[in-house]
């Protein structure tokens, strides 16, 4: 029995220090010597057994997106669009889409990349 609570215990901390990485999950497994596929196995069951996000901490993470530089391009059409790319999903957005809804789109992307 102990053995299993120490084998959660870690677990829990290393998906808690990938959550605050930033990394994509490949680049956090390799550097932590761990296995991809035992990783993906605990995060999944460690996400699925917490409560469900409130409405407040959703908005915190909508914060938490970077903006970066883009170039914007008109396209032969005379429509311009936004190629918005998050963990190596593309997106394209007319451009003028509000940047609060664009940060929740990239949220969620990001969240369903990680899974």
């Amino acid at each position: 029995m102990k053995a299993r609570e120490e084998k959660r215990r870690y677990w829990s901390r290393l998906v808690a220090r990938f959550e605050e990485s930033g990394q994509s999950q490949t680049q956090f497994t390799s550097e932590a010597g761990v296995g991809v596929a035992a990783f993906r196995y605990w995060l999944y069951r460690l996400r699925s057994e917490r409560p469900a996000r409130t409405t407040e901490r959703r908005s915190r993470e909508v914060d938490e997106v970077r903006l970066v530089p883009v170039e914007v391009r008109r396209r032969p059409s005379g429509l311009a669009r936004l190629d918005l790319r998050v963990a190596g999903l593309r997106v394209l957005v007319p451009v003028g889409t509000d940047p609060r809804y664009l940060a929740q789109v990239a949220v969620a992307l990001r969240d369903t990349a990680a899974c």
